[in-house]
């Protein structure tokens, strides 16, 4: 008997869903054909999401970095259930009041012969099945299309290692080279720097007085490397220098070096030469008049025209922008002011007075034969393009390991700078903060309150770098890569060797495959 009324009570609330009123017309108050028209809806929807999955494998081929793939996959796969989620929230909530309608049925099956433990498994059982049919209903179709799908797009991805390495004591310059022998063993033997990758690791280290610099894979000590948006702390050194000298002032609007009827001026705050070095002056990080990747074609008057659009006046509440415009214009502006090209008034200003003879913009005859070829994500070759043109100031430089190692070891000891002395003390002038904790800009430079690091970093097609000099422990340190992957990157090897030398657990540079 028992048997017979749960399967009776079941069928009842199982097919009570929605109240006779809101039944569908088309259903014409049957509740079977109500929850056949629902089921039909649920494979519709899966019919429609499964079609999706056909397209997938193409859509994550267009994304073709290796890195992006199960990103991607993990996008799709959060969708799937958060939408999955969704559905079966929606039909609860709907089907709340029509399973569980408060007292009324206690009132009705009360006077007969069911128990409470039959009527509540009833309604229990009649919930589950109602859950379940959703989700196996929704899953009809994509439950074996996306499967296939994500299958035929799987592919062991490398990532790196998320584990740390003891370091028992602060390593010293002169033993950095044997440390890290040792951390890049499965990187030189299989991994990123393996013979034949072409991929090459510069690195160059001066603590308390010892230099060393030393180099894996492809790399040299003389290869030459694009750094990247590492050169927007020349663009800061060239600023501080030229306002020793009083050509400029950190104050001074940038209005008043541009060319004339550029701009005028504005009514509020306007932009300052301080601005543009602090990442403070509003400006987007690209000009919307610049194709993208095409920074040597973008000229003077173009960029001039740009501004002349978007004029000079500063927001109010202008906060921290990382900007290639501002920090451009910046070296646009001071090489006018000399009338000179940027790479001549870095050169004047910057590099030849630190004998920095590699760290230029155009590469000659016999550098050429020294540049390493860069490589994208993929370890695709990437083309050498020019990049010396309005923007130059952000993100042009040419450089080798040694060049940039004395230029981070003249920041570190400005009193050893000569002429340039007085420019490196003022650039590392705190000014403004960016939008994270603990983090302050100086001239260009950025400033990591927590670690004691002056530092910035830089990519381009084919190149990555990371530099950093830090005060408290006297120690400078220079990564040049010659890939985009992010596997070994330059910020994660710069990372681990401010630990080494800091004596902290230093993050693994292993990689390990994701399936």
């Amino acid at each position: 008997m028992d048997k017979l009324q749960f399967r009776v009570l079941f069928r009842q609330f199982l097919f009570r869903l929605f109240d006779m009123e809101v039944l569908s017309p088309k259903a014409e108050g049957d509740a079977s054909k109500l929850f056949g028209q629902l089921a039909a809806l649920l494979i519709h929807i899966s019919l429609g999401l499964g079609y999706f999955a056909l397209m997938f494998p193409g859509l994550v081929d267009l994304a073709a970095r290796s890195f992006l793939r199960p990103v991607a996959s993990m996008i799709a796969q959060h969708f799937l259930i958060a939408t999955t989620m969704l559905a079966v929230g929606l039909f609860a909530v709907l089907s709340w009041d029509g399973i569980f309608p408060d007292r009324r049925d206690s009132q009705v099956l009360g006077p007969l012969p069911v128990t409470a433990r039959t009527m509540f498994a009833a309604k229990v059982s009649a919930v589950g099945a109602a859950l379940g049919l959703t989700v196996v209903l929704f899953h009809s179709v994509m439950g074996f299309t996306w499967p296939l799908a994500f299958a035929k797009t799987a592919e062991a991805t490398l990532f790196p290692k998320a584990t740390l390495d003891p370091t028992p004591a602060p390593v010293a310059a002169r033993d950095l080279q044997s440390v890290m022998e040792l951390d890049l063993h499965q990187a030189l033997t299989t991994g990123e720097l393996a013979p034949g990758t072409g991929l090459g690791l510069a690195i160059g280290v001066w603590k308390q007085g010892e230099r060393r610099v030393f180099t894996y894979g492809a790399a040299r000590q003389d290869s030459i490397f694009e750094i990247g948006s590492v050169s927007k702390t020349f663009t800061g050194v060239m600023l501080a220098q030229m306002v020793v000298e009083k050509k400029v002032r950190l104050d001074q609007p940038v209005r008043e070096l541009l060319p004339p009827g550029t701009v005028t001026k504005p009514t509020g705050s306007e932009i300052t030469l301080l601005d543009l070095a602090t990442h403070h002056s509003g400006l987007p990080s690209l000009p919307d008049n610049m194709r993208l990747n095409h920074w040597g074609d973008y000229g003077p008057g173009e960029l001039y025209a740009y501004i002349a659009s978007h004029g000079v006046s500063k927001p109010v509440d202008a906060t921290f922008i990382y900007s290639a415009t501002g920090t451009g214009l910046l070296g646009l502006v001071l090489a006018d002011r000399d009338g000179k090209r940027y790479a001549d008034q870095l050169r004047d200003e910057v590099t030849g007075p630190l004998g920095l003879t590699d760290t230029v913009l155009r590469l000659s005859r016999e550098q050429r034969t020294r540049f390493l070829q860069g490589y994208d994500a993929e370890h695709r070759p990437t083309p050498m393009i020019e990049l010396d043109g309005a923007l130059a100031g952000a993100g042009a430089i040419r450089s080798t390991v040694g060049d940039m190692l004395t230029y981070v070891e003249a920041n570190l000891h400005p009193e050893k700078g000569g002429p340039l002395s007085g420019a490196l003390e003022l650039s590392h002038q705190l000014h403004e903060r960016t939008n994270a904790h603990d983090q302050q800009f100086a001239l260009t430079w950025g400033y990591d309150a927590d670690t004691g690091n002056y530092w910035h970093n830089g990519a381009t097609s084919g190149f990555t770098a990371n530099v950093f000099f830090n005060p408290r422990m006297d120690a400078a340190v220079v990564v040049l890569r010659n890939t985009l992957n992010p596997l070994l990157s330059s910020d994660e090897v710069a990372e681990h060797i401010r630990q080494r030398l800091q004596g902290e657990n230093a993050i693994s540079l292993d990689s390990v495959p994701y399936p």
